[in-house]
């Protein structure tokens, strides 16, 4: 009798964790919060930024995930929820995106400045790490780069998901 209740305790503790890792409480991953991240969105100068630096904003449910040794920097921050964005703010000519196309990945709205949006569908049948979509042409000087997860995906597509793994901001 106390065997069986000692494993029925366990099995309703099993689930709770498996619960808690799913809706990301817990652990590695966490959900940045509803709203933008931080205050004032701070430029950054030419060089190398990954996707937990302090200077990408996020507004919605996005999720910091730290077990890809394949990304930049051994993680990617990624949603599937359309609306959610991320924004980034550089002082250069041109910014490169880094991101990863895989199984699961929808289609990217990209903003610079506020302009037209463009469509980047991160679908693939094989998993493509560190994908590079550059920007270039842009005056030499202040620019903001937004990426909105569209809602959008390829007919492949098993998800929305749109991710951040890196930027790099030339001179």
């Amino acid at each position: 009798m106390l065997l069986k209740t000692l494993g029925s305790i366990l099995s309703v503790l099993i689930m709770l964790v498996l619960l808690l890792a799913a809706t990301g409480c817990g652990g590695e991953k966490a959900s940045v919060p509803e709203g933008w991240s931080h205050g004032a969105l701070a430029t950054v100068g030419p060089g190398h930024y990954e996707d937990g630096d302090q200077k990408v904003e996020y507004k919605g449910k996005w999720w910091p995930d730290h077990q890809f040794p394949q990304s930049s920097g051994q993680s990617i921050t990624y949603s599937d929820k359309p609306g959610d964005t991320f924004r980034f703010a550089f002082n250069g000519s041109a910014i490169t995106y880094v991101f990863t196309q895989a199984l699961n990945r929808g289609i990217a709205e990209v903003k610079i400045d506020g302009g037209a949006a463009v469509r980047i569908n991160q679908y693939s049948r094989a998993t493509q790490w560190q994908t590079k979509q550059r920007f270039g042409g842009l005056s030499s000087g202040n620019h903001t780069l937004e990426v909105r997860v569209s809602g959008e995906k390829d007919p492949a597509s098993g998800g929305l998901f749109v991710d951040l793994d890196a930027f790099d901001v030339e001179p």
